[in-house]
């Protein structure tokens, strides 16, 4: 069985349709369950603003992964179809 191959496209896209339901599923778990009261009052989430907050921020740390891989390169953004990284 051989590893990884960044060259056919069936790969990246089934690891896509997996961390889709993934989070689908997740997605459905946090809004069927409350969060604990400690951790509630800890966070202070009675309060819509934080919580959307702490969203922006979420979704801030997965726009920072992909500008670094886009940045310093990876299998997922060849330089065939993206240019040259920074170390090229």
């Amino acid at each position: 069985m051989e590893g990884f191959d960044p060259f056919v496209s069936g790969g990246i896209a089934s690891h896509h349709i997996a961390v889709g339901t993934l989070g689908i599923l997740a997605g459905l778990f946090h809004l069927s369950v409350r969060p604990p009261q400690h951790l509630y009052k800890g966070l202070r989430m009675g309060n819509i603003e934080i919580v959307f907050f702490s969203s922006i921020a979420a979704v801030f740390f997965a726009a920072f992964i992909v500008v670094k891989t886009m940045w310093y390169g990876s299998t997922t953004t060849p330089i065939e179809l993206f240019g040259p990284t920074h170390y090229q």
